[in-house]
């Protein structure tokens, strides 16, 4: 039997998290074994309760939920998630999907099985429709980076950090939200190979993270996680697909503002955070070059 693990980010948001779940408890389960880990982020309301009587009044066999001390960012909450099923389970798949997202194809499990049979890829992205943007997420424009470019990048992101003081920050962060808009490719209505992938639901085969020791590559709290996947793939040569026939919905949840309170502090975490992200990266790419 073939056997999935799935990992589901929570954070506060209560509502995503029980919809994301139920839309998996629905997914048809024939010839496959599911464990599914609710990762709890640090949680600073009551919903790590809530999700705790769901799981008492559901499956236990599919069903658990773990709780972080401290919130662990996006590639530290999967990589706990991560940890606790590789310890318990031999699994042949991994899915990392955020919670807020919302599976509606039955055969869902089914359609990455018969994938890997014909690719034999390392990463798998579905086709995912963001209902609040109404655009199709998958597959990213890609960014060829290197060390100069990141430096250049902090560079120009210290610098809007300033002028975001003396701006609205609301102003700010529609050009951020923009940004984030071009970054999605055209290109969606044909499968490809060898792109790279939107962060918000993942598919990671053994044959990846059995060589990695991880799903996301550790040390970032927050963005160009995909960045850094993309490019460990393509100097490794691990095969990335995006599978048009695999839909799902992105509802978009406010997780991250909630935990920011306000366009203020909300502009400060972005650039700040991917700053750190962009350091670690040049780390990865420095000590690359290294061993080269």
């Amino acid at each position: 039997m073939t056997i999935f693990g799935v990992i589901i980010l929570h954070y506060n948001t209560f509502e995503d998290t029980q919809k994301c779940l139920d839309s998996f408890f629905e997914i048809s389960t024939k010839n496959v074994i599911i464990k599914i880990v609710v990762v709890d982020n640090g949680s600073t309301n009551f919903s790590y309760e809530k999700l705790k009587k769901i799981q008492k009044e559901n499956d236990s066999n599919i069903f658990e939920i773990i709780r972080c001390e401290k919130n662990l960012g996006f590639s530290g909450g999967n990589n706990f998630g991560f940890d606790y099923l590789i310890k318990r389970y031999k699994l042949d798949f991994v899915v990392c999907s955020n919670n807020d997202i919302v599976i509606k194809d039955k055969d869902f499990f089914a359609k990455i099985a018969r994938n890997f049979k014909d690719n034999q890829f390392f990463v798998l992205g579905p086709d995912i429709y963001s209902t609040f943007e109404n655009i199709h997420q998958n597959p990213m424009k890609t960014k060829e980076w290197n060390i100069n470019k990141i430096n250049k990048t902090i560079f120009k992101l210290r610098v809007k950090k300033v002028i975001a003081k003396i701006m609205k920050y609301t102003y700010f962060y529609s050009i951020i939200r923009k940004y984030k808009h071009s970054q999605c490719d055209s290109i969606y209505t044909e499968s490809r190979k060898d792109v790279q992938l939107n962060g918000s639901l993942l598919v990671f085969s053994k044959l990846f993270f059995l060589e990695t020791g991880f799903c996301f590559y550790p040390g970032t709290f927050l963005y160009l996680e995909e960045d850094i996947l993309y490019n460990i793939c393509q100097h490794k040569n691990y095969l990335m697909v995006y599978d048009k026939n695999i839909l799902v919905y992105h509802n978009h949840s406010s997780s991250t503002r909630k935990m920011m309170g306000s366009d203020l502090v909300l502009v400060t975490f972005h650039i700040k955070n991917e700053i750190l992200s962009l350091k670690v990266f040049r780390e990865l790419l420095k000590k690359r070059k290294k061993n080269d």
